[in-house]
């Protein structure tokens, strides 16, 4: 397996097939959602992390590009690479960021994937993990 070759099967934790009540806890506990698929048209793991209010890191394509994680009012949303370098650079940058900036990308976030017109009936889904991510103290964007 990959992650044993890395020396990273220890940093990992596999959920396959989770459960939807697993599938929730996870978001409301993650700091960094990541979306490496290539051209994805509609994005919708983008879009569930977004309303969990996980900083989220996309392809820099398609629909995560163009019309789901892109800035409002001038703020972020989501951030987005094309290469192995750029997506340490970014993942890396977002841990090390200030809580405050984080919390105002994750509110801005959530707005922006709630706001989705046919996205309406993942509103109730999106409080969810929003009361739990408002529960949780973190640093920053990935910090302990």
């Amino acid at each position: 397996m990959l992650a044993k070759e890395l020396s990273i099967e220890n940093h990992i934790e596999w959920c396959i097939d989770a459960p939807y009540e697993l599938m929730l806890d996870k978001l409301s506990s993650a700091n960094i959602g990541l979306s490496t698929m290539i051209d994805e048209h509609f994005g919708i793991s983008v879009v569930e992390y977004m309303a969990a209010g996980l900083l989220t890191l996309s392809h820099a394509s398609a629909g995560p590009l163009m019309d789901i994680a892109v800035p409002v009012n001038g703020s972020e949303t989501g951030f987005h690479a094309h290469t192995l370098d750029e997506y340490v650079d970014t993942a890396y940058r977002l841990i090390m960021m200030p809580t405050q900036s984080t919390l105002r990308i994750r509110q801005m976030a959530r707005e922006r994937a709630v706001s989705y017109t046919h996205l309406r009936a993942h509103e109730t889904k999106a409080k969810l993990l929003w009361r739990g991510r408002r529960g949780k103290k973190k640093r920053g964007g990935g910090g302990g």
